[in-house]
């Protein structure tokens, strides 16, 4: 009887240390790998998802900083540009308008209305008014049909803005001896040319 009583604990010994130590392995492999993926979670993931946010912001902030240096730059720039370039001059000043091919009696007419009158430049309403017209002058020429003609020239005084290298300006004309343009003034629309142009500031001063 004894040694049956020995021999069932030393059975249950057995069976209670195998079931331990199997119970005891699986526990501590389940708590680690359960561990791990918990800290893999929480230190991966989160992490990630802050640093693409943070890098778009400093790109964006970059972006805005950029942007604002190149406007700042054109705005400078066109400020500097504006107080160093020479400012337009008013300058005084006579040109002669060449109409050709006209009949002695088409100029003998314009001489009793032109004098004193306006001259425009361009047959539109809009055009800009270049001066008064204050001498007229004639001259018989023979065209190229050989008919006896008269080449018409008036002479007039104008107001116009001055700039080195640019020329000088009435309204939005540009006044520039050689030019051809149509020129409008009392009864009469026609084409012509500008032969000469004198700055009477200069003569003057």
């Amino acid at each position: 009887m004894a040694m049956k009583h020995d021999e069932r604990e030393l059975s249950e010994r057995k069976a209670s240390s195998l079931s331990g130590d199997t119970l005891t392995s699986l526990s501590r492999t389940s708590k680690g790998s359960g561990k791990s993926g918990k800290d893999k979670k929480e230190k991966f993931l989160p992490g990630k998802r802050r640093f693409s946010l943070r890098g778009l912001l400093v790109d964006l902030a970059l972006l805005l900083v950029l942007c604002g240096l190149g406007v700042g730059i054109w705005f400078g720039y066109r400020a500097v540009k504006n107080i160093y370039a020479p400012e337009w001059e008013t300058r005084q000043i006579s040109f002669v308008v060449e109409i050709t091919d006209l009949g002695l009696e088409e100029t003998n007419a314009l001489r009793n209305t032109l004098s004193g009158s306006p001259l425009w430049y361009s047959s539109a309403a809009d055009g800009d008014m270049l001066g008064q017209i204050s001498q007229l002058d004639s001259v018989p020429y023979t065209n190229e049909d050989g008919e006896g003609v008269l080449a018409l020239y008036l002479t007039v005084t104008a107001e116009a803005k001055y700039r080195e290298g640019q020329g000088y300006y009435v309204g939005s004309t540009r006044l520039l001896a050689g030019e051809n343009g149509v020129f409008r003034t009392e009864g009469l629309i026609t084409e012509g040319a500008i032969v000469s142009l004198q700055d009477l500031t200069e003569v003057n001063s």
